[in-house]
Formats: structure tokens, C-alpha cells, sequence
């Protein structure tokens, strides 16, 4: 009888058959979207091929099984048959008819089990055991010795021909792998399935949805170094194009459903079957107009989902996520993510069905919603206060709708949710919300749609917070246990976002310089791999303790609580800052250029100091002691000066300028400068306080340029033991 799809891959899911992997990496060549008989690979038929090849391996698998007689079928369809034909005879009025086809099923699967390797290399050994013990009596029976020689030749002749059969069929799959599918080969056999796409400026578009029903890694030909987290939207000439996937229709990209009910309550064996699609450091697009689909406008997901290092822009859905619609019982992951300009009625990003949600590391802005820009919609079984869903080291930033909403409980820890219509939406279950900034939402930052119901369990639901309306723990928390919430408002006074710099090398995202005011800069490139809004200290604290950020995060050793160990910009957290991105110090120690004869060397003050600011110059005397001509911003003196040159400060464009006094010079000179910060500023020691930078200027003749300057991409020692400094400094206030 033939065996249908979902039984072959069970199969193959449930007998280990095959010694061999038989997991390809396929190659897409061609970014149009294509299917055809020709030398090109498009996603659409790589993902065919793949699928197809799993579909050969498990018929095959199948077969092989039966002749091997390891085949799970047997002892399965022997059992099963074996229950109805009882069943049949027990009844008052038996069906003989029944009983006899029931008993022809089970002497050909008796007969099929005979004929496999298994019961013939049995049978081989019981009539050699028979022939030795035989040859052994004292009068042996020359008849049986015969019977037993010509049965031990017929079952090696069936053995061998089961062999050659178990070959055969194995060079048939080898054979298949080999000739491809419409352009598409393996051209490498690993421990998973891999599509890789050409590193391409031009965007692969599909012309409709493409499904994936089987578990596949969609990954770059040469891919990222993900050690060097540079902005997923920088630009530039030495800056590779990003690799797009488009949409070119009203349609979502793809469809994620290997056709298995999830649903652990109803189907508890196939619940665990997910098949794992990855995509990483591919950027997706969805059409770009007011609906892509009713409910997915990128991705449709029933299975399990990951997404890292990617853009995922231009979703729509008239009804549920605009750009990923997580169906009911799937799981979705995304790590180091930018969603932007998604819309949807509700969960313009991502819309969960349940909450199987776990995003890391990733900014949300620019997207549209009725409702929340990532909604998790009902509740389920799954442990409370687990990292299983959850949203980490995450900004929300410029959304219209509210940023988060929760109908579960859903885990939001070190979130910078700011300038949003609203922040949080909370219903039903209690909220698990620590160490974020949730504030400047035009709105309000919290809301609470539905009753939460009290609980008495000594759990800390809401810690280390700082909101400026909405979040109080009356009426939105009013019915919960909460212990030691350290759950902030800041005053009406207080200024979330910076104003910007006008005079900035990025005209309205740069911070405005210190005294201006504002907890958090505007939408910046600080590294990593989004934007993020970085803290400052402000001037005016006199004490380290009077920032709501620094140092304020719930640092618990509970697991579903604790501070990460990172920011949202894979930068360590030397203590627990409140909100997606930790505070950091000095970057490196020392600075270095090389010049031809007559150049000036010109070195930027912001590439070395971290996240902190210059300190302004009112502020340096209180610090030092009053200065014969005056402080500059940074507190800025020359510590040891050129033996070649003279060295000036530039104190609009925040600059240190390098002339040589010789015009023919060919060397290198030296000279260190000393800077304070405002993070510097709050060390215990006055050296500490004061930054000292190493600068070595290296002068050639014209087209004789080299490399001999001091490395100012290398952490010195120096850098390193300020580092250490600043994690003391932090921790001892």
C-alpha cells in the first residue's frame, strides 16, 4: 500500500536508518525567482530541491528499512493489524471475510520481515549453529548435513541479493543528490540542510510565497563577521551592500509549515516535531503597500522561526503582524533585529498567537499599529517568568501604536521604550517588567486592559523600572504582591531625550554637548547593530547615585530577572544599568596617524571617549583648580609635548590638530593630552578623573605612506586597566 508524505518523514524522524546525513548545501545563483530545467538556482527551487531530496530520503530510507528489517513499520503495522483482527473475532458476529483479508496483512508483513537482512542473517546463523552441532555428534546424519549445507547456500544468495538491493537504493539517492532539480545541487554535504545566497546588491525577489515545509538554514554565501557588529543601515564605499530578499507582490515571503500539528494537547506525539527554519544576516522586505496579507505580511509561522543580524522592513497585514504572524503553537526567535516601517492592525512587527516569543537585542521603530507593535495574544501553558518568552536588551523607539502588548506572561527586561504612542499594554496576567525605561510615550507608558488577578506568591513582578506616567502601581499593578519594586517615577521636570546637535557630524540624531539636558540621546549609532539611545550623566549630578540609570538595574541572581550580560550592543555590563544599553567608559588609550610631508593630523576627541561626554569647560575648575588661560570642553591640556610640531585644540568641532614645525620632516613624533569626561569625572582618584591619550604621528615623503602609527583601534593596557576602573567606580556607589 503506498506510504503517505507525513508517514515517510515520521519514518525518517523515528528510525535511524542511514549511517549517512545526506544534508546538503545548495547554492542559489540567480536572484530572479524562477523555476525551470537550466543551470540557475533560484530560493524557490532551492527550497524544492531540498524539500524533494528529504521526500527521496525518507522513500528510500523507507525501502532500505524493509529490506535491512529495521523498519519501525513492522513491529507497528504487525501490532496494528494484530488488534483488529482480535477485535474482528471477538465480535458476536465475526466477518469472515475480514479475518481472512486481516490475516493475509499479517503473513505478507511475517513474509516482507522473512525476506529482510535481519531474520535471514538469523536464520544463517541458526542453520550454521545446526550444522556445527550436527558435524559434531558422533554419527553424524549425512542427509540433515546436506539439507543444512543447501540451506545455508540459499539464505547467503538471499542475503547478497538483499545487499546488492540496499546498494542499489542507496546509490539511487546518491545519484538523485548528484543530478539536482532545475539548476539546484548539493555541493556539499553537512550535518543540516543550508541555502546560501550569493552576497548580492541587486535583492532576489519572489514573485509569491514560497513555502518551507522542512527544517532549513538560509544563510550568506560569505557570510558577516558577526565579531565586528558595525550598524545593520551603515553605508558606505568599504561597507558591503546587504542582501535582500524581496517581495514584488501582495504576498507574504514566506509561509513556514511542515503540514505536522503542533498542538501538544491533542497530537502530544507530534508536538515536539518543529521543523527549524534560520535565516541569518539576510535583510527582508515585504511589499510596501497597505496590506501584503491578512495575517503575515513578511512571514506566515507555524513551526519554529529564527531570524538574526537582519532588517525586516516594508511587512503589512490588514488584520495580525505585519511582518511575522506567529500562528498558534509556533515559536519564534530573532536576535540583533531592526523591524522598521511595518503596519498592521495589530502587532505591526510581530504578532504571537501564544506567547513563544523570544527577541533579543533588537530596535522597533517606525512601524504602525491600532495596537501594539509586538503583541503577545493568549495564554498558555508554558512557565511562568521562563526566558522562554521573553524581550531582552530591546529599544522601541518612534512607533505610532502602543510598543508592547502582553494578554500573558511575558518577560520584558533591560527595554528602552521611549517615544512611542503608548508603551505597555497589560491584560490578564501579571507582568513580569525589570530594569527598563518605559517613558516619554505620548500617551501614557503603562495601560492595563484586563483585571489582573491577585496572586499571593512572593514573586517579583515589576523591579527597577523608571516610567513618567501610567506605571504606578495603583491601578495598573493594584491587585499584586509585588516585593521591593524600586519602581521609579520621574518628575514632570525631568527631560527624557536630549535635544541634538546642530553643529554634529549627524545633524539631528547627535546629542546636544553637556550642560544641555536629557537622560538618553536621541536615536544614534553608538555600535552594534542597531540604533540605540544612549545614557548620559548630566552635569549637574554631584554623585553618581543621582542618575535613575546608572548602576539602578535589578542585578538579582534569578535567572528570568537578572541584568543580562550584555546591552543591546553586545557591550558587557560591568554592573546593571536600567534599559537597553549599559553606560561604557574608555574605548582605547591611544590615537594614531600617518601623514606625507605638509599635512596636518587631525584626531576626533569622540572616537576614544566611549559613551561619556566632553565635560564642559565651567565645570573643569571646580574639578582641577583654576587654569592661567582657561579650560576648553574636556578640560583639555597637553601632558607631553612634539619634539616636531605644535599641537592646538579645536573647540567647536571638538578636534585635536597636528602641525609639523618642518617641512621636510621624516619620522614620527609623540605627545600625550589629557581629558575628562563625564563618566571619567566620577572616579575617587584625581589621575583617574583625567583621561590621558597617547597620540604617535607618523610623517613619510609623498606615495611612501606605511603603517607605523600607534594602532588606535588596539586596547591598550592602559585602556584596559580603565575599563577595571570604571566597574569599581560604578560598583562602590
Amino acid at each position: 500500500m503506498p506510504i503517505s508524505q507525513g508517514r515517510l518523514i515520521t519514518c525518517l524522524i523515528l528510525s535511524a536508518i542511514s549511517a549517512n546525513t545526506w544534508a546538503d548545501t545548495v547554492l542559489v545563483n540567480t536572484t530572479a525567482d524562477i523555476t525551470a530545467d537550466d543551470a540557475s538556482c533560484s530560493i524557490r527551487e532551492a527550497v524544492s530541491y531540498i524539500n524533494s531530496k528529504i521526500i527521496k530520503k525518507a522513500t528510500i530510507d523507507a525501502e532500505i528499512a524493509i529490506i535491512a528489517g529495521s523498519s519501525f513499520t513492522f513491529a507497528l503495522d504487525t501490532a496494528l493489524v494484530t488488534d483488529a483482527l482480535t477485535a474482528e473475532k471477538a465480535k458476536a458476529t465475526p466477518d469472515a471475510a475480514e479475518i481472512v483479508r486481516l490475516e493475509g496483512l499479517l503473513k505478507n508483513i511475517q513474509d516482507k520481515y522473512n525476506a529482510s537482512l535481519v531474520a535471514l542473517n538469523t536464520e544463517l546463523q541458526t542453520q550454521e549453529n545446526e550444522l556445527v552441532l550436527e558435524k559434531g555428534k558422533i554419527e553424524p546424519n549425512a542427509v540433515k548435513i546436506q539439507l543444512f549445507n543447501d540451506n545455508i547456500a540459499t539464505l547467503k544468495a538471499k542475503i547478497k541479493t538483499q545487499q546488492d538491493a540496499k546498494t542499489a537504493k542507496e546509490k539511487e539517492l546518491q545519484d538523485y543528490r548528484s543530478a539536482g532539480i532545475n539548476g539546484c545541487k548539493s555541493i556539499s554535504s553537512d550535518i543540516s540542510d543550508v541555502i546560501q545566497l550569493q552576497n548580492n546588491a541587486t535583492p532576489y525577489e519572489l514573485n509569491s510565497s514560497v513555502l518551507i515545509n522542512m527544517s532549513v538554514s538560509i544563510v550568506l554565501e560569505k557570510p558577516i563577521n558577526n565579531t565586528e557588529l558595525f550598524n545593520l543601515e551603515k553605508t558606505g564605499a568599504d561597507i558591503e551592500p546587504r542582501t535582500i530578499i524581496k517581495a514584488i507582490g501582495n504576498h507574504a515571503l514566506f509561509v513556514i509549515d511542515d503540514g505536522i500539528n503542533n498542538d501538544a494537547d491533542n497530537n502530544p506525539l507530534t508536538a515536539i516535531t518543529y521543523s527549524s527554519v534560520i535565516f541569518t544576516g539576510i535583510d527582508l522586505q515585504g511589499c510596501g503597500t497597505s496590506s501584503c496579507e491578512a495575517n503575515g505580511g513578511i512571514f506566515i509561522n507555524k513551526e519554529g522561526l529564527t531570524i538574526n543580524n537582519s532588517i525586516i522592513s516594508g511587512g503589512s497585514a490588514s488584520n495580525f503582524g505585519g511582518a511575522i504572524y506567529n500562528a498558534n503553537n509556533a515559536i519564534f526567535t530573532g536576535n540583533g533585529l531592526l523591524f522598521k516601517n511595518n503596519q498592521a492592525s495589530d502587532g505591526a512587527s510581530v504578532y504571537s498567537e501564544h506567547t513563544a516569543i523570544f527577541i533579543s537585542n533588537s530596535l522597533f521603530t517606525q512601524n504602525t499599529s491600532l495596537n501594539g507593535i509586538v503583541t503577545a495574544a493568549n495564554r498558555t501553558s508554558h512557565s511562568r517568568g521562563s526566558d522562554y518568552s521573553s524581550i531582552v536588551n530591546s529599544t522601541f523607539s518612534g512607533n505610532t501604536g502602543t510598543a508592547i502588548s502582553s494578554r500573558d506572561t511575558l518577560t520584558l527586561k533591560s527595554l528602552t521604550i521611549v517615544l512611542n504612542s503608548n508603551g505597555i499594554n497589560f491584560n490578564n496576567e501579571p507582568p513580569f517588567l525589570y530594569s527598563s525605561i518605559v517613558a516619554a510615550n505620548s500617551q501614557k507608558d503603562c495601560l492595563n486592559v484586563g483585571a489582573i488577578a491577585n496572586d499571593k506568591q512572593n514573586i517579583t513582578y515589576v523591579a527597577h523600572n523608571i516610567y513618567n506616567t501610567g506605571c504606578e502601581l495603583s491601578p495598573v499593578f493594584a491587585n499584586m504582591e509585588i516585593y521591593n519594586p524600586s519602581h521609579q517615577k520621574l518628575a514632570s521636570t525631568v527631560k527624557i531625550i536630549a535635544d541634538t546637535d546642530v553643529n554634529g557630524k549627524n545633524t539631528g540624531e547627535k546629542c546636544a554637548a553637556p550642560p544641555a539636558q536629557g537622560l538618553l540621546c536621541p536615536l544614534f549609532d553608538n555600535g552594534g547593530l542597531t540604533k540605540t539611545h544612549k545614557p548620559r550623566l548630566l552635569v549637574e549630578y554631584k554623585t553618581l547615585s543621582e542618575s535613575p540609570i546608572v548602576n539602578k538595574g535589578f542585578n538579582s541572581n534569578i535567572t528570568y530577572s537578572k541584568c543580562p550580560d550584555l546591552d543591546q550592543r553586545a557591550k558587557a555590563r560591568t554592573s546593571c544599568d536600567i534599559g537597553a544599553v549599559e553606560l561604557q567608559g574608555l574605548i582605547s588609550s591611544t590615537q594614531g596617524q600617518d601623514i606625507t610631508y605638509g599635512q596636518k593630523a587631525t584626531f576626533d576627541l569622540f572616537e576614544k571617549i566611549g559613551d561619556g561626554e566632553l565635560l564642559p569647560a565651567e565645570q573643569c575648575t571646580a574639578l582641577f583648580g583654576p587654569l592661567v588661560d582657561g579650560y576648553i570642553d574636556g578640560c583639555l591640556r597637553l601632558l607631553n609635548f612634539p619634539t616636531k610640531g605644535v599641537v592646538s585644540f579645536d573647540n567647536i568641532n571638538h578636534q585635536v590638530l597636528y602641525n609639523t614645525t618642518l617641512p621636510d620632516f621624516h619620522g614620527f613624533d609623540k605627545f600625550s593630552y589629557l581629558m575628562t569626561t563625564t563618566i571619567s569625572r566620577f572616579s575617587d582618584a584625581r589621575n583617574d578623573q583625567e583621561v590621558k591619550i597617547d597620540v604617535k604621528v607618523v610623517s613619510d615623503p609623498p606615495g611612501t605612506l606605511s603603517s607605523k602609527s600607534l594602532d588606535s583601534g588596539t586596547t591598550s593596557i592602559f585602556s584596559l586597566l580603565m575599563l577595571s576602573l570604571l566597574m569599581v567606580w560604578r560598583r562602590t556607589r
